[in-house]
């Protein structure tokens, strides 16, 4: 931190003007709700390699709305996903400035090993193995989204993960049957957690749908506000609740780290010793390949031994460019882009 800076304006440094800042562009200009305007910091070590003056990043709610501004070149670039409609993306994947790549990210179900009938791993293990995951990846997601058997996407880096459990609706019917539920008769109705979203309510009644045909149980959708889901699955108020992790970095143990019984990013309670000796191990193993057999080892502890988990998909990364007009975006696992790197070709010409 800049030391003048702070002695001056005490807890409203970030007021100062001009922002203070080491990166490659200060804060110009910030209009809530409506845009931040960011400037080349002319003091920058590297400012020779800044590739942009000035940039706009602005503030939208509506996919619709940051479409329609891509599409009259007043918006160069979309990188939020949320902010892509993806009711419209068999129309929209054909065009040149539809970017899709592999992402590091999975989208999976949570289960609370703690409630009764879901503290048996039989029925993790026979809910897992009864829904089509390919279903859900092919009718719901739209940018190429692959159907997951792990936690950890393909891609991490010196990392292979286990075989996932299969689908396998028969087999899942006998582990059911094996913990005392044949044909589902005597299995409670149980609730599936959300936060309110098309996407996982499209979800949620796939898995309902497959559950009641496959295994002759009954789920009932709990969609609630994100500050609500949030809270809920944080105390590990819920009997399953969906789920996704996005990578912080290219490694799996981001993923795995986050399941280690301490963690408060565990949200399932679950605890295992073993897999938290694994954890450590791998965590402090100085050989690639010792390293990643101790990861895959507490990977398969978590997702096929035990079940704590359900992956559905591994998501896809998106964004909207056209690489004509635009320089310094390349695809990557993290979907990380720095804006110095960044830069318009040619000026935005509206379209006729």
């Amino acid at each position: 931190m800049h030391r003048k800076t702070i002695e001056t304006h005490g807890d409203r440094w970030l007021m100062a003007r001009p922002f203070p800042s080491s990166g490659c562009y200060t804060l110009e200009e910030w209009n809530m709700n409506d845009k931040v305007r960011l400037r080349k910091n002319q003091r920058h070590w590297d400012l020779a390699n800044i590739q942009s003056d000035v940039i706009d990043l602005i503030h939208l709610e509506s996919a619709m709305t940051a479409l329609n501004l891509f599409e009259k070149r007043q918006a160069d670039i979309i990188w939020d996903k949320t902010l892509i409609p993806m009711e419209l993306m068999d129309v929209l994947k054909e065009r040149s400035y539809v970017h899709t790549f592999s992402y590091l990210a999975t989208y999976f179900v949570r289960f609370n090993v703690t409630r009764a009938p879901f503290n048996d791993s039989r029925v993790r293990k026979a809910l897992t193995m009864s829904v089509d995951k390919r279903r859900i990846a092919g009718r719901i997601m739209k940018a190429g989204e692959k159907p997951a058997s792990t936690l950890v996407p393909p891609g991490a880096a010196d990392y292979e993960g286990p075989a996932g459990l299969p689908y396998d609706p028969p087999a899942a019917r006998r582990l059911l049957a094996e913990a005392g539920y044949p044909g589902g008769k005597g299995f409670p109705s149980f609730q599936y957690h959300s936060n309110s979203a098309k996407q996982h309510e499209q979800v949620a009644v796939e898995l309902q749908a497959m559950w009641r045909q496959e295994l002759g149980i009954v789920m009932e959708m709990r969609n609630v506000e994100w500050k609500v889901y949030l809270a809920d699955q944080n105390a590990v108020n819920y009997e399953l609740s969906r789920s996704a992790w996005v990578g912080d970095y290219n490694d799996a143990n981001t993923f795995l780290d986050s399941f280690m019984s301490q963690n408060a990013n565990n949200r399932t309670g679950w605890k295992s010793p073993r897999y938290d000796a694994l954890m450590r191990e791998a965590n402090q193993a100085l050989d690639r390949r010792r390293r990643a057999g101790l990861l895959q080892e507490a990977e398969k502890l978590l997702i096929v031994d035990d079940a704590v988990l359900l992956p559905l998909f591994y998501y896809a990364g998106i964004n909207f460019y056209r690489p004509e007009e635009i320089s310094g975006i390349w695809d990557n696992l993290v979907d990380e882009h720095p804006l110095y790197a960044v830069k318009k070709k040619r000026p935005n010409v509206a379209p006729r």
